[in-house]
């Protein structure tokens, strides 16, 4: 009976203790034992984020990608440095034309770098012969020789009844200097501009070397037009004679343009054909002056002794353009070192 009493009791010391602690617990047997009592852990529920709140880097939508990277306030713009390139602007000019050749000459041999040439009518042929002989002078003067020698530009056939010219002898030259290799393969940057019979110019740089320059030289009321690029064009001398805007486009930096296009001081050379490509080349003189405003340096070549059909006067030709770019070498030194100097 004392025992009975004493497991009794233990059993309502044993549940009294459970219940300060919070927490029910079946009673131990006799065998098990006593362990300090366990408290329950209170349980704090998380905060909740709102609807519309954005944690972190916002999601791209609609395709966008996300930033790379999150500037800094106030952080400075990179500035990026351009490597310097120099590009040679050659005007037209016909025969005029053939003193490019002297100025490239005078370039060269200053070692000054020419990593492109752009030119228009004449200034296209003496520009492409040049890059394609990879810059070669003798190469050049040679092949303008022969244009001379074997009269390709053969203006005594033009007359008031026959008022153009089908340009067949030139394009026999074309195919014997150029091989009909593409102009985007010469080894010397090389471009032009050609127009349409609307005005609406286009930039060549590349296509058939033949095709491509018998269009620039076809200047309208002079030569025919000539089919390419399933068009037909006529020289981009009428519409953009000295392409500065072309030049910067294709990288340039630093322009050097050459005009030669100087009219004659007396038109009446006995040659009907002469007073027409005078005036021809009236509103491009106009315009060729306003564009060579634009470009770093300028070299005016004085030709206006000299005819525009006056191929056979290769020699004057050459000298005014070695003269008129000996007077400019100086300031055109100067004014390119400055600029790799700041690039």
């Amino acid at each position: 009976m004392r025992t009975k009493n004493r497991y009794f009791i233990y059993l309502i010391l044993t549940f009294l203790l459970f219940s300060c602690a919070g927490k029910t617990s079946t009673a131990p047997s006799a065998n098990d034992e006593i362990t300090a009592p366990t408290f329950e852990t209170q349980v704090i529920e998380s905060e909740q984020i709102q609807e519309g709140e954005v944690y972190g880097p916002e999601i791209p939508v609609d395709g966008a990608t996300a930033p790379d990277s999150i500037e800094p306030e106030n952080a400075q713009p990179i500035e990026i440095h351009q490597d310097p390139k120099l590009c040679v602007v050659l005007g037209p000019g016909m025969a005029k034309g053939i003193a490019h050749a002297a100025a490239l000459e005078i370039l060269v041999k200053n070692e000054i770098p020419i990593h492109c040439v752009i030119g228009t009518e004449m200034g296209a042929l003496v520009g492409a012969l040049y890059a394609f002989s990879n810059g070669s002078i003798n190469n050049l003067q040679w092949q303008l020789f022969k244009i001379k020698n074997e009269n390709y530009f053969n203006f005594p056939l033009i007359t008031l009844k026959s008022p153009v010219s089908s340009l067949s002898n030139i394009n026999d030259f074309l195919k014997s200097a150029f091989k009909s290799n593409d102009i985007s393969k010469f080894p010397v940057r090389f471009a032009t501009v050609l127009s349409e019979s609307t005005g609406a110019q286009k930039r060549v740089l590349e296509g058939d070397s033949m095709q491509v320059l018998s269009a620039s030289l076809s200047i309208p009321g002079i030569f025919d037009s000539v089919n390419a690029f399933g068009k037909t064009f006529v020289s981009g001398a009428i519409v953009n004679p000295l392409p500065i805007d072309l030049a910067r486009e294709m990288g340039a930096t630093f322009v050097i343009a050459v005009d030669v296009l100087a009219l004659n001081k007396n038109s009446n050379s006995g040659k009907k054909i002469e007073t027409r490509v005078n005036s021809a080349f009236l509103s491009v003189d106009r315009l060729e002056a306003l564009q060579g405003k634009s470009a770093n340096v300028l070299i005016k070549v004085d030709t206006s002794n000299l005819h525009f059909t006056d191929f056979e006067k290769q020699g004057e030709l050459l000298s005014a353009g070695r003269n008129a770019t000996q007077k400019k070498i100086e300031e055109i030194k100067n004014l390119w070192n400055a600029h790799i100097g700041n690039n």
